[in-house]
């Protein structure tokens, strides 16, 4: 796995959520929070084209108190009424860090990621690699969309590799036991044969 998105230092309290909508943070509208970060009247965030670019900023939420690792919310649309539909349940109570991608860290992660996808082949000489590209990459990559394959290359040569931009990835997170639900992230698997 890849993940580029880092905190910006500005966090939220989730003071109303129902289930995939986020309706407010600190007792405001979403749309109005992020209004008064970026300096953009909040109606504007409904609209394109900001209303597409709200999944460039989206939520890191606390795993934990005082934890540096975040889990990321991304929002998919925002509703007139001001609040952010997301593609993963957001609840109430929870601490959720304003994200932004870095593309730098993208690419380095996406080297790291690729490194650590071909040691977990083993024995298995790797033929085949899956990439799965959360669709931020593509909008954070739009003017340089070789470079995540220029990094991919650099790790995996010449092993053919197929892709796709998701919005959202799946994958079990090494020495856990269970499969999580990710955004913003790359999921490379390797498939090898004896």
């Amino acid at each position: 796995m890849a993940q580029g998105w880092k905190d910006t230092g500005i966090h939220f309290t989730v003071t109303q959520a129902n289930s995939l909508w986020l309706q407010s943070l600190d007792g405001m509208p979403t749309a109005e929070a992020y209004a008064h970060i970026f300096g953009v009247p909040a109606r504007q965030w409904a609209l394109p084209p900001l209303a597409q670019l709200a999944r460039l900023y989206p939520l890191g939420l606390e795993i934990s108190a005082g934890h540096q690792e975040r889990i990321i919310r991304s929002p998919l649309q925002v509703e007139a009424d001001g609040s952010f539909r997301m593609n993963a349940g957001v609840a109430d109570g929870e601490i959720a860090h304003l994200m932004v991608g870095d593309a730098q860290a993208c690419l380095e992660n996406t080297r790291l990621a690729a490194r650590k996808a071909l040691a977990g082949s083993g024995k298995f000489r790797p033929v085949l690699a899956l990439v799965f590209i959360d669709l931020a990459w593509q909008m954070l990559f739009v003017t340089r969309p070789d470079q995540i394959e220029a990094a991919l290359r650099e790790e995996i040569g010449e092993i053919p590799f197929i892709g796709a931009f998701t919005l959202g990835q799946v994958a079990q997170p090494p020495g856990e036991t269970l499969v999580r639900f990710f955004n913003q992230s790359m999921v490379i698997a390797v498939i090898g044969e004896d």
